[in-house]
């Protein structure tokens, strides 16, 4: 009766375990785990050890005080963050993050290494109330532990960094020591790619939000990627073309390819790919500061070029691509334009490399296999790229190397940032049902893809011709006859909308300095003091409405990370700390200002590029 309505709560909200456990071949331990009952009567889990002991996962006597006592520190989380909990154990403690925790926005991942473990729970325990609950993410090893990475990614990411709370079940590391540990291993690399992500913020972000403002002037007669979406075949398999030194090998074989399957080159194997004499059905870049030298290549602007809002201007400027998609864009701006023109456009962030968001764009328009060429992300015959000169000492490299395996097993280097790149591949391909076939004969050993020669990929799954042109130009032109003119009413729109925000942080600053001098001088006047906040507030409702933040992050990071640690530190006395937030609030608003300040700038530009572009007096 207990197995039967936990799997009815699970079969609504966690079908992925679900479906798993339903499987006919689907078997479990049942000797491994095992349950008693404590001194008042609740349950406790039992797991045997190999060596046929008993290992006791909660207190014998009264495992729910137990619970409260062990995560009394961990429970009732500030806003956004996120409980990580390292074993399900009989369910008390995840209740008392249920139970304790008042906030709807928190959540709570709890990963399960033994399936048998969680097994025995179902049939004897009943959990429906923790299944219902849709703050509670369950992932359990063998079962749906692709899941982990999918769940870290969702809900730990800069916001709450400094908040969550991290706990291992009394045992759980000592009896289970790597699942656990692979288990941190993903919540270690998910921070350290929260704090690459804020450096390429804080070294790229100004350029980044620079090319987002220009790039609107390039948006008439454009398209969206979105409009593939369906459009392909399923069985036409995608070619994803990368730099790396293992395409100077096998590049001329994309010749039998070719129509065969959709060839995307990434922006820096480009000259390679058509100094071979193969035209790729389409071009990829993303990089806001690439240079323009890689995309000089005759013949380029005819080929349909795929875009992130952010990349290099300055290419866009240079190249004039004939068929311009844009594919990705992380500001309301974009979206509501082309909300507009009854399009639409996404956020696209696979991993933070050009290859890997051609990858997502194929997985997103319906393609079930993926073939990867020239994607070593790792030294190979002293390069790191295909027509680079070769490295001879390691000791000159501007930049980290680490030690990875390649595809044959033996150990080479790669870059800290190629190594990212190598776990985000990995992810992508575990996490859709999509074949990744990694063909580039060399490099990297990534996870979640099946080792082939390009000649074997192309004479398995490229055996059938298509209209490849036909397909890729079957999309709708955007931005043309009256509604060229919307990217420029957006850019004049956001003048406004700068304007008006600039103003009322500056009437957030002087409340902040007038809340800060009434606390000081010990005037504890309550109507003038709600008078401050209420006016704080309103600041703060207009910015969460404000479509240009995310421009303006970009170009004044510092002050948004700053106030982000300072919110996490509190003084004992309160009104101390309402003296410091007023301070800290305070520079948080000004650098806003001062981000503001340059978005107007970039804004202007934007508008008299427009000009120039389309004979505007």
């Amino acid at each position: 009766m207990i197995y039967e309505q936990n799997l009815r709560q699970l079969e609504s909200a966690h079908y992925d375990i679900y479906e798993k456990i339903s499987e006919p071949d689907f078997t479990w331990d049942e000797e491994r785990a095992q349950m008693e009952y404590a001194k008042n009567g609740e349950p406790v889990l039992i797991y045997i050890s190999d060596d046929g002991s008993k290992e006791y996962l909660s207190s014998r006597y009264n495992p729910t005080r137990e619970a409260e006592k062990y995560m009394e520190d961990s429970v009732d989380l500030p806003e956004k963050a996120t409980l990580v909990l390292m074993g399900f154990g009989n369910g008390a403690h995840i209740r008392e993050f249920m139970s304790k925790s008042t906030r709807d926005d928190t959540n709570c991942i709890v990963f399960e290494p033994s399936r048998d473990i969680f097994m025995r729970v179902l049939h004897d325990i009943d959990i429906t109330d923790i299944l219902e609950d849709k703050r509670v993410h369950i992932v359990v090893n063998e079962i749906n532990d692709e899941m982990a990475g999918i769940y870290v990614d969702i809900y730990i990411y800069s916001e709450n960094q400094k908040t969550n709370k991290h706990i291992s079940l009394p045992k759980y590391r000592q009896l289970f020591s790597e699942p656990c540990n692979q288990f941190l291993e993903i919540l270690k690399n998910r921070y350290e790619d929260i704090e690459v992500e804020k450096n390429t913020i804080r070294v790229y972000g100004e350029q980044a939000a620079y090319n987002g403002i220009q790039n609107l002037c390039y948006l008439p007669g454009c398209y969206s990627s979105a409009g593939y979406i369906g459009k392909f075949p399923k069985e036409l398999p995608g070619i994803v073309v990368a730099a790396g030194p293992s395409l100077e090998k096998n590049v001329e074989l994309l010749k039998k390819a070719k129509g065969h399957a959709l060839i995307i080159a990434v922006d820096t194997a480009v000259k390679t790919v058509m100094r071979h004499g193969i035209i790729p059905d389409m071009v990829i870049s993303i990089d806001n500061h690439k240079p323009v030298r890689h995309f000089e290549v005759a013949g380029l602007a005819k080929v349909p070029f795929l875009a992130e809002m952010a990349m290099n201007t300055e290419v866009l400027e240079f190249l004039q691509p004939e068929k311009l998609i844009f594919y990705s864009a992380d500001t309301p701006v974009w979206g509501k334009l082309f909300k507009e023109v009854g399009s639409e456009i996404r956020q696209i962030y696979a991993g933070g490399t050009v290859a890997i968001d051609a990858m997502a764009n194929l997985v997103e328009w319906g393609f079930q296999t993926i073939i990867m060429v020239g994607q070593d992300l790792m030294l190979t015959d002293n390069k790191f790229h295909a027509g680079e000169g070769e490295i001879k000492d390691m000791s000159d490299l501007p930049y980290r190397v680490v030690k990875v395996k390649d595809i044959y097993g033996n150990d080479g280097y790669t870059t800290a940032d190629f190594n990212i790149y190598i776990r985000e591949i990995a992810k992508v391909a575990g996490r859709f049902d999509v074949r990744f076939i990694d063909a580039t004969e060399g490099g990297a050993l990534i996870e979640n893809t099946e080792i082939m020669t390009l000649q074997e990929a192309i004479n398995t799954y490229c055996t059938k011709a298509y209209d490849i042109d036909g397909l890729v130009n079957d999309n709708r032109r955007l931005f043309v006859g009256s509604q060229k003119e919307l990217p420029l009413q957006k850019l004049y729109e956001m003048k406004e909308h700068l304007s008006s925000m600039k103003e009322s942080l500056e009437r957030g600053i002087d409340a902040c300095g007038q809340g800060r001098s009434l606390l000081e001088h010990k005037q504890y006047d309550i109507q003038k003091l709600k008078a401050v906040n209420a006016i704080l507030e309103d600041v703060d409702a207009q910015y969460a409405e404000f479509d240009e933040s995310v421009y303006v992050l970009k170009c004044e990071p510092m002050g948004y990370y700053e106030f982000e640690d300072a919110f996490y530190v509190v003084e004992d006395d309160h009104i101390q700390e309402a003296i410091r937030m007023y301070e800290k609030s305070s520079k948080y608003y000004q650098s806003i200002a001062e981000g503001i300040s340059k978005v107007k700038g970039m804004v202007d530009q934007a508008i008299a590029r427009w000009k120039r572009m389309y004979d505007l007096k």
